[in-house]
């Protein structure tokens, strides 16, 4: 089955939670260049809530 359009933004989705407890950091460009593609405020929540996630993944290390 075909994913959906991300509309040229990281498929927040597509990250495990294998990758996210040795994430160190995570860098988004928004705008996204060339493509101009612009993080609304519901994509910028759930990274909110994917990097605190994170982050007490790291503190039971």
């Amino acid at each position: 089955m075909p994913r959906p359009p991300t509309r040229h933004l990281p498929d927040l989705d597509a990250l495990t939670e294998e990758t996210l407890a040795r994430a160190c950091a995570i860098y988004i460009c928004s705008p996204a260049n060339p493509q101009g593609a612009a993080a609304d405020d519901a994509y910028w929540v759930k990274l909110i809530q994917l990097a605190r996630g994170a982050r007490h993944h790291h503190r039971g290390r």
